[in-house]
């Protein structure tokens, strides 16, 4: 959607990876960091393009001590969401893209 190339060239704009799967396994991988708990990690689940910000999220998985389980597709990029604020109002965009194909 060309809304995230125009929205990303705006200046105070500012990048975030997330999602609400993705934030819960983040968070799961957190508590049980704090609380010590027994675990082989957390994988994450998910479907990616072929594309510069399907290889950000696989990083930022794997630096996250994540265990990224990715299907990948050429045929759709990854998906993105933008949160746009204006005068203390938001509102959200969202293209889940790549995320229709995960099989």
């Amino acid at each position: 959607m060309a809304i995230f190339d125009e929205l990303s060239e705006m200046d105070g704009v500012k990048f975030s990876i997330g999602g609400s799967g993705l934030n819960t396994a983040s968070a799961a991988r957190f508590l049980f960091d704090q609380n010590d708990y027994a675990t082989d990690g957390v994988t994450y689940f998910g479907s990616i393009g072929a594309d510069s910000r399907g290889e950000l999220l696989e990083k930022h998985l794997k630096q996250s001590d994540l265990i990224p389980q990715l299907f990948k597709t050429n045929e759709l990029g990854t998906g993105a969401s933008a949160a746009i604020v204006v005068d203390g109002e938001r509102t959200l965009c969202a293209d889940i893209a790549a995320s229709v194909k995960y099989p």
